[in-house]
């Protein structure tokens, strides 16, 4: 799997084995403001372990650098093939995303509004399970209107809206696009 890198404003890339090492050496007392941090980094590195403890999703190793990949380039162009769990596996990418950057606006776009209200209600399906009580508690609002679904995801919110012929989405403004079915 190729990509390539974007213009994100990150620190300097640190190895996995040297963040383990380095997290793997925090000793004693840490002060509660460090440890969110350490945990935060925690959860952004390992998106597995994340994905099954806030929404109780197991994801395949392939699902794993998917989720991997799309949150870390500016520009993901996934080429999956039928049955592959594209709409499931871009459903728990929406999640994680609006989970760990708060304040983001999250917009689910489709050729016909159908399949963009799948991949929301898959969103809502995996807030539903029992396992993922931590997930759904951040979860602030919903709401199912006739041409738009729109959910809060503690400051975040993800809006599912059909593409057509784009003159409906003059004025929604999106931190991060989610396309199914291009073509």
């Amino acid at each position: 799997m190729a990509w390539i890198e974007g213009v994100q404003k990150r620190p300097k890339k640190i190895s996995h084995e040297k963040e383990w090492d380095r997290q793997y050496a925090l000793q004693g007392f840490l002060e509660e403001d460090r440890a969110r941090a350490e945990l935060f980094k925690f959860l952004r590195n390992n998106l597995s372990i994340t994905a099954e403890l806030l929404m109780g999703v197991k994801l395949f190793p392939y699902q794993h650098i998917l989720c991997k990949t799309n949150m870390e380039t500016d520009f993901a162009l996934n080429i999956i093939s039928r049955g592959g769990g594209k709409s499931w596996v871009a459903a728990v990418l929406i999640g994680l995303h609006a989970l760990m950057n708060p304040g983001v606006k999250i917009g689910i776009l489709s050729s016909s509004f159908k399949q963009a209200k799948r991949i929301f209600q898959y969103l809502e399906d995996i807030a539903e399970k029992p396992e993922a009580q931590l997930f759904r508690d951040c979860i602030t609002k919903v709401e199912h209107r006739n041409d738009e679904w729109v959910m809060q995801i503690g400051r975040s919110k993800v809006h599912a809206l059909p593409l057509g012929d784009a003159t409906r989405l003059r004025g929604y403004r999106f931190n991060c696009i989610v396309i199914d079915e291009l073509l």
